[in-house]
């Protein structure tokens, strides 16, 4: 498994899973079917944490942690 694919995994742990875009992606507040594309884009950059208004603060600080290791290896 490559490195964005573990992170992600890792982040999805950490979201509440409501997968709000399901049915409709146009009433998803941060634009994505599942919460799985959330984490993905979340390492692309195309979204960001506040995108997702049901976080938790300690699950937003977690996935910012991981988000922040993750980029510092990329430099």
């Amino acid at each position: 498994m490559d490195e964005s694919k573990s992170i992600a995994a890792q982040i999805y742990r950490h979201l509440p899973a409501k997968n709000c875009g399901k049915d409709d992606v146009s009433e998803s507040p941060c634009g994505n079917r599942m919460c799985v594309e959330f984490a993905k884009k979340l390492l692309t950059n195309e979204n960001i944490i506040e995108d997702c208004p049901y976080l938790e603060v300690k699950d937003a600080e977690a996935v910012a942690v991981l988000l922040e290791t993750y980029f510092s290896r990329k430099e």
